[in-house]
């Protein structure tokens, strides 16, 4: 069991009360599907069927690191690796300029295209991510082969799922956690919705850059439902010693400024915008906090488990499961909560090995291939 928590002065786990001046903070709208149950075991490991050559195509809307589009990619290269001729269609906003995951795509020999249907001529099977196949359900497209990922129980893939479905139920459907899973069922009607879960290359773990005090750190987009003002707000229950530093973009990045200085931590945060990958990012943190009030099934906390950083989560999706047996540390998404959640793991920290050994098991991106392998084989029999 490896802690990775620098000393700090004692006593470091009694809240102070803050300002009685604070502003007050309000969570985002809870979402449709938050309280739908998550996955008891994990996804059955299958083994891979190796591809001879099939054209398949990964869609998704646009290129930022974001999630999603993350996974496409790392979809994409282990399809290629295992035999499968694959390419990926961005449906959104072209790439200007270098992107990094293009640049991935690239080097694996995965063919990157831009455009609408006609991209896919030849192709035997399409993996729709997200919204990506919203253009082509609203002009009646109909895709044969087509396997559409549910990636969230939020209330934004409610209205996406009521609105594509008679496009989405002409293929087959899987889900990337059991709340997404059972919301997909209600909303399509449909008997049963595999999970696989999302993965990525194992990595090895990361060191931490020596430094005082305990850094919480946060990574990804700027945007509301990342709740990100509640882990300021959080700040004012924490010893001075305890600090927020956060990577990513978006929207939100002069609002979260902003906040701060509402909150008066702004001594006490750090917002450092956009890395190249979480490599450059975890040894910066002491423990990666997610406090979103939706997700999926978050990258941030799979890329941090591979690399040995703790996790402080809310207990989305099927995070209860993934981080159960001491492998992290849940929390609720409001500031008091979260503060809680951060001084008991600092307290009594979390098995980071056991987290790493369950995410090389479960959340790789072999294991999340070889799940769609056998979607594939299924759309095409």
């Amino acid at each position: 069991m490896r802690r990775r928590i620098q000393s700090l002065p004692s006593p470091l786990c009694k809240a102070k009360p803050p300002p009685a001046a604070a502003p007050d903070w309000v969570m985002p709208e809870p979402p449709a599907g938050l309280d739908l149950p998550g996955l008891e075991e994990p996804p059955p490991v299958l083994d891979a069927f190796p591809g001879r050559g099939e054209q398949v195509a990964l869609a998704t809307c646009g290129m930022e690191q974001g999630g999603a589009e993350v996974q496409t990619v790392t979809l994409a290269v282990e399809l290629q690796r295992l035999g499968y001729s694959c390419a990926v269609l961005n449906t959104g906003a072209r790439v200007m300029g270098d992107n990094p995951l293009v640049g991935r795509l690239r080097r694996a020999g995965v063919r990157y295209m831009e455009g609408d249907v006609a991209s896919l001529a030849g192709v035997e099977a399409t993996i729709w991510w997200g919204n990506s196949l919203s253009p082509f359900a609203a002009a009646g497209k109909t895709i044969p082969g087509s396997i559409y990922v549910v990636h969230s129980a939020g209330a934004p893939t409610v209205s996406m799922l009521h609105r594509e479905a008679p496009s989405i139920k002409q293929g087959a459907v899987v889900a990337v956690s059991g709340p997404a899973a059972r919301l997909a069922e209600m909303v399509l009607q449909v008997e049963r919705v595999p999970v696989i879960w999302n993965g990525i290359e194992p990595t090895g773990a990361t060191t931490a850059r020596p430094g005082p005090g305990f850094t919480v750190g946060t990574l990804g987009r700027y945007s509301p439902e990342k709740n990100i003002p509640a882990a300021l707000a959080a700040l004012r229950y924490l010893p001075r010693q305890v600090r927020l530093r956060s990577y990513g973009w978006g929207p939100l990045r002069t609002s979260l400024q902003e906040a701060a200085h509402r909150f008066g931590v702004e001594d006490r945060f750090d917002l450092c915008g956009r890395v190249p990958g979480p490599e450059m990012a975890f040894p910066d943190f002491d423990c990666l906090l997610l406090c979103s009030v939706f997700e999926g099934l978050p990258m941030t906390v799979v890329e941090a488990m591979h690399a040995g950083v703790p996790v402080v989560a809310c207990p989305l999706g099927d995070l209860p499961l993934i981080l159960a047996g001491g492998r992290g540390t849940l929390c609720g998404p409001s500031p008091r909560e979260i503060a809680e959640a951060v001084e008991r793991f600092i307290r009594d920290g979390s098995d980071v090995d056991a987290a790493q050994a369950f995410a090389r098991r479960h959340l790789s991106a072999r294991a999340m291939a070889a799940g769609y392998t056998h979607q594939i084989a299924e759309v095409l029999a």
